[in-house]
């Protein structure tokens, strides 16, 4: 899978050989050439009733790729290049039917869209259906959206299956069952309409004083690169970039340094010298890139040598591409973009943070239309080409068009409902439950008897746990 390295073919390409001066011939012969050349040079008329060849599901990707973008606005592309965020609560509050609310956030189109609420399935998929079909049936060129969805340890919404923190599953150390978890995973996210997982995290953590340590696998490279594998595999239902209609693409983050941060603080500066970042931080993606063919790469908040990830044309293109060989997707990090204003100060407006990102080779900026919608000012100054944003809207397109969406746009509740909360989903989880368990030294406490500890409190949001050996005995209380 390729996305950067095809050519866009127009028709009406000129000769090498200039045209003879009408002039210099009698009138009538001039005439006469100059329209044959005309029909010639025009394309032959088009069957009103064909489709478009972007709407041809028999016609290369490449070339509904090509014929698409060909048709398509300023407007339309940077809307491609953007996500959005569209909470139910803020439609049902806005005053506006879901139409309406929808033409007004995002009329030109969108790359992706995060429903992250946490519905209930069958809410769940009617909210998305509806934005798709506004997309598909109300704007302009029928484009669909790629909805994402995280899956650290599940799906995170009602009725999906929980399995144990990746800091936890490491602790396994066992790759195959990481795959089977997070094939389950990928198959409850795009029965409910998403098509992008935003996961593994595989930084390797080496200060426990970071807060997202519990998202990571660990402070071994080694170990990391392995089950990140693993986890990819799962997500993509492959070993070589092919996902079907039953799995999702898989974002490896955080691109890079991510997980030795200063003063263990997150988004602060990656304290990783040069060769730690090779040996160590880059490990992972590399292994990961060669072995699991991941669709996407996530940029981290940080700063590597003073230069924010987002920012970095060397981390992003010389790095991650040249010496790495990824040819898939770069999405942001949620307000990663923006940082390079707000926070990282590396550019003066969100529009000059815009064109710094999308220069270093960000393709789509998520959550919202931050600075990406700037771009058009950019065109203006010069410090974005329209080439740029080309090959960006050239990556979303080439996404959607491998996964179906075209085809295939809408989810389907019944098939959600039937994927949901598996009996043998929930069995997986408790031997993963099992199997991550690690005891370093038992002063007593094990085994637990009702006699000495009558009420152990479980806590969390699942209140309705499976009968099984491993909760027999025990009584939990909310």
């Amino acid at each position: 899978m390729r996305f950067n390295h095809f050519r866009v073919h127009l028709p009406g390409g000129r000769s090498n050989h200039g045209p003879m001066h009408p002039l210099r011939l009698p009138l009538r012969v001039a005439s006469s050439l100059l329209c044959a050349a005309a029909a010639l040079a025009r394309p032959a008329a088009a069957d009103e009733s064909a489709p478009a060849p972007y709407r041809d599901a028999s016609v290369r990707v490449e070339n509904r790729v090509a014929d698409l973008l060909g048709r398509m606005t300023i407007d339309e592309k940077i809307g491609q290049i953007t996500g959005a965020w569209i909470h139910m609560d803020d439609v049902e509050e806005s005053g506006l039917t879901p139409e309406q609310y929808f033409k007004k956030v995002i009329p030109n189109g969108v790359g992706s869209v995060a429903a992250l609420q946490r519905l209930l399935v069958d809410r769940d998929v009617e909210f998305r259906n509806r934005i798709q079909k506004y997309l598909v049936e109300e704007t302009r060129l029928g484009i669909p959206a790629m909805f994402h969805d995280e899956g650290c340890h599940g799906l995170v919404k009602p009725g999906a299956t929980s399995f144990p923190s990746p800091i936890g599953l490491a602790c396994s150390w066992d790759p195959a069952l990481a795959e089977r978890i997070y094939g389950v995973v990928a198959s409850e996210m795009r029965s409910r309409g998403a098509q992008i997982a935003l996961t593994p995290v595989v930084d390797v953590a080496r200060d426990p004083r970071w807060g997202r340590f519990d998202e990571t696998m660990g402070e071994d490279p080694y170990l990391t690169s392995r089950m990140g594998a693993a986890v990819v595999r799962g997500f993509q239902g492959s070993s070589d970039g092919t996902i079907d209609a039953d799995h999702v693409i898989s974002t490896l983050k955080h691109f890079s340094g991510h997980g030795t941060t200063e003063g263990g603080l997150n988004k602060s500066p990656s304290v990783s010298t040069a060769r730690v970042l090779r040996e160590v931080d880059l490990l992972p993606f590399a292994y990961i890139i060669e072995q699991a063919h991941p669709w996407a790469v996530m940029p981290s908040y940080n700063e590597i040598d003073g230069v924010p990830s987002h920012g970095s044309r060397w981390l992003l293109h010389d790095v991650l591409r040249d010496e790495l060989g990824f040819d898939g997707l770069i999405v942001s990090d949620y307000g990663g973009i923006g940082l390079l204003y707000t926070a990282h100060h590396i550019a003066g407006s969100l529009a000059q943070a815009g064109a710094v990102a999308l220069r270093a080779g960000v393709q789509l900026e998520l959550p919202d239309p931050e600075s990406y919608s700037l771009l058009k000012d950019g065109l203006k100054d010069g410090s974005v080409k329209t080439r740029q944003i080309d090959d960006a809207v050239k990556a979303i397109l080439f996404a959607k068009f491998r996964l179906g969406l075209f085809d295939h746009p809408y989810a389907d509740a019944a098939r959600a409902r039937a994927t949901a909360n598996r009996p043998e989903s929930r069995a997986l989880a408790l031997e993963a439950a099992l199997e991550s368990i690690v005891l370093l030294k038992n002063t007593g406490i094990l085994p637990l008897s009702t006699g000495r500890t009558p009420t152990i409190a479980v806590m969390g949001p699942t209140r309705t746990w499976p009968a099984s050996e491993a909760t027999r005995g025990c009584r939990a209380t909310p």
